[in-house]
């Protein structure tokens, strides 16, 4: 023991000798001891007894509550809610993954929920853990729309746009049949709906090409989809208009577009001029298509008659800065009178798109002079009778 305690004391000794004059440090010895400790451990339950609450008809906002995770649970720090469709789930009461409620209350509003059937799930979330609660079972909400009281257009051409007449330019439209907060009636498919021109600045006439044309045509799942639309005649401020049966309220968000004209189809006669005035009255503003054109106008012996031919589409809309190469216009006179010249050049393109011509009814001839005019392979007249001597 003796020898045991020497080694050990000089052993000591030399270690303080060594690090004491090197590094004026002291050392110190540490006792050992033996002690007990503690913890326990926990797991983060799940939700129960989740509900959703029946609206009333016509409501989108559902009523969402669960009861917290009790004992031996850990406190969750805070839940989000899933909805499903069937297998399909989505975000609800705004909330998510990285978007939780907080943990008290144990409840929310899941609104703007379309019209369906649907059940709930709430997950609890601590930092990394997730606890799914168990779907809300046989609880299930099915939103009922409320009575259909109106009508209003999904598609329609945009505000201010430029649509070309029939025959070059089409559009589509939508009406919807809706409850009083615009939720449409996707349960519908009996209402019939009929499209028609609201503000019709230029008596346009308006056609679609689809099952039904304008109507009336039955809604699918609350809706009347008509395609190919197009309208007649150029104007500026058009509007569109729907009406249904059983009646229900006109659209209010009808859009104003305009109606230009369409490719050129051929020429009318978009003005005509006499001198000296004619003794019948003067035959201004005459605005008609050679082919379907008698105009009958009346004008004394040996006066001259000057027209302007237009190109036109074909609702003889009169085409302006149109598209194309020129277009020759043949003229020839039967009766007593001739026209010059007897040949026109159209520049479809040009600002104007049309070329005079004049007529000068023979001294002493008939009352009739009968003008053909050739363009494309097509031959189109007009008529007119001379005054008596």
């Amino acid at each position: 023991m003796r020898s045991r305690t020497a080694g050990f004391t000089s052993m000591a000794l030399g270690l303080l000798a060594a690090i004491g004059p090197a590094t004026g440090a002291s050392a110190y010895w540490t006792a050992e001891g033996s002690g007990t400790a503690s913890a326990t451990t926990g797991n983060l339950g799940s939700p129960t007894g989740v509900t959703a609450s029946q609206p009333t008809s016509g409501a989108t906002t559902v009523r969402v509550t669960w009861t917290a995770p009790g004992p031996p649970s850990v406190a969750p720090a805070g839940y989000y809610v899933q909805r499903f469709a069937g297998a399909t789930a989505s975000p609800a009461c705004g909330s998510s993954p990285t978007s939780l409620l907080p943990a008290t209350p144990t409840a929310c509003d899941d609104t703007g929920v379309a019209p369906g059937t649907y059940s709930y799930k709430v997950v609890a979330v601590l930092n990394s853990w997730t606890a799914t609660s168990a779907s809300s079972a046989s609880v299930t909400v099915t939103i009922v729309a409320a009575p259909a009281t109106k009508l209003a257009f999904t598609v329609q051409p945009a505000s201010g746009a430029n649509v070309q007449a029939t025959g070059t330019g089409t559009f589509s439209a939508s009406v919807a049949v809706q409850d009083a907060s615009g939720n449409v009636r996707t349960t519908d498919n009996t209402t019939l709906v009929t499209l028609a021109i609201g503000t019709n600045p230029s008596a346009g006439v308006l056609a679609c090409t689809n099952g039904g044309g304008v109507g009336p045509v039955f809604v699918t799942n609350g809706l009347a989809n008509f395609t190919g639309c197009s309208i007649t005649k150029v104007g500026i401020g058009y509007t569109l208009t729907a009406t249904s049966s059983p009646a229900l309220t006109a659209p209010v968000n009808a859009n104003s577009f305009n109606i230009t004209a369409g490719r050129a189809a051929g020429i009318v006669i978009s003005s005509i001029t006499t001198s000296p005035t004619p003794a019948l009255g003067a035959p201004t503003g005459v605005v008609g298509a050679l082919a379907y054109s008698s105009v009958g106008q009346a004008i004394n012996t040996g006066n001259v008659l000057t027209a302007r031919i237009s190109l036109a589409d074909q609702n003889h809309n009169l085409v302006v800065n149109g598209t194309g190469s020129t277009i020759t216009v043949g003229l020839s006179v039967a009766g007593s009178g001739t026209v010059s010249p007897s040949t026109l050049s159209i520049a479809n393109g040009a600002s104007t798109s049309s070329a005079s011509f004049t007529l000068t009814r023979s001294t002493g001839g008939g009352k009739t002079v009968t003008l053909t005019a050739t363009v494309a392979g097509t031959t189109q007249r007009l008529t007119v009778v001379m005054a008596s001597s």
